[in-house]
């Protein structure tokens, strides 16, 4: 058995495109910071939100799930959807090995793989 990484993703207040957030943080940039206040004994929170363009999905079995869960299901969603061609090149050449050659999916069809 194998293991791979096909793709990889993160949600976070900067971002959830890996090379965006990457280059930010090389770059020593941070995410604004906001104060929420709690109405009931005035308690102050310093918190960075995640942007609003993140990709959640709308699962209604996400629908009372907690932030972390929906950050977990939108960061792995988005690594499968950049690599969905990675992937489905894995799943057809399965444990074959081709040697001298890539498995690319118009070779399956042509080589009979």
């Amino acid at each position: 058995m194998s293991l791979s990484i096909a793709g990889m993703s993160w949600v976070t207040p900067l971002g959830s495109s890996v090379d965006e957030v990457w280059q930010q943080l090389v770059a020593g940039e941070t995410a604004p910071v906001e104060t929420l206040e709690n109405e009931k004994n005035g308690a102050r929170y310093l918190v960075r939100r995640v942007p609003s363009s993140t990709p959640f999905p709308s699962h209604p079995r996400l629908r009372r799930a907690s932030a972390i869960s929906r950050f977990a299901a939108a960061a792995g969603l988005t690594a499968l959807r950049q690599r969905r061609r990675h992937l489905y090149t894995t799943f057809l050449c399965g444990y074959r090995e081709v040697r001298g050659a890539i498995c690319q999916p118009d070779a399956i069809s042509r080589n009979g793989l």
